[in-house]
């Protein structure tokens, strides 16, 4: 192999890594969460609990009213 098929070899090579590199990071990049995202995940999440603890405070009053009513 002469110098210049050593250099095409070597130039294909670093085309091939510098490629597969940028779509390595343009796939991790998707998957981050934005400022938006993790906002709408915590009010999406305190909306849940508020609606979680009604629903525990009305099972236990019913617990209560049923036991201490009778």
């Amino acid at each position: 192999m002469n110098d210049e098929d050593a250099r095409l070899v070597i130039t294909y090579i670093q085309d091939t890594i510098e490629v597969e590199t940028l779509k390595t990071v343009e796939r991790k990049i998707e998957n981050l969460a934005s400022k938006v995202d993790l906002a709408n995940t915590k009010a999406e999440i305190i909306k849940w609990m508020f609606i979680f603890w009604v629903a525990q405070f009305g099972a236990m009053f019913g617990i209560f009213y049923f036991f201490l009513g009778k």
